[in-house]
């Protein structure tokens, strides 16, 4: 599983508890994340909450894989990899707004992880893509299944 960065902020608001997380990892679920869910609570300009976002992505005890495509001037050296970054474009779709949501998009895909977002632009083209993406309701549906 890999969450969005607008994911975290579900947790924070009591979408996922702790219990939950507890719960999914009974069940084999792992959690993953790269440096730009990392970058994007780092730059939250609201000190309590970027400590609670914090909190929140350590609480999941995520293990940090590289993004499957290079962006100049947004991906980490030696926390991305070179790729055709087809994946990628096809969710960027031209914007470079959307380069964040990409990278995760694009990672959750090639490496067969369930992308967890509130994007519903991001969650179809995941799922456009063959990936597998859902809301955070849905993911906790899918930790309560028998």
């Amino acid at each position: 599983v890999i969450f969005d960065s607008n994911a975290y902020d579900k947790i924070l608001e009591g979408a996922l508890t702790k219990s939950d997380i507890e719960l999914s990892r009974h069940k084999g679920f792992d959690y993953y994340i790269t440096h730009i869910q990392a970058d994007e609570v780092v730059r939250c300009q609201e000190v309590d909450r970027r400590q609670r976002l914090t909190l929140a992505m350590l609480t999941l005890k995520p293990i940090v894989i590289p993004t499957d495509s290079t962006v100049a001037g947004v991906s980490r050296v030696g926390f991305s990899r070179l790729s055709d970054g087809q994946d990628m474009e096809s969710i960027r779709n031209g914007s470079q707004r959307y380069t964040n949501d990409a990278l995760i998009g694009e990672t959750a895909i090639k490496n067969k992880l369930i992308l967890v977002t509130e994007d519903d632009r991001l969650r179809t083209k995941v799922k456009d893509a063959k990936g597998i993406a859902m809301t955070i309701a849905e993911f906790k549906n899918e930790i309560e299944k028998e």
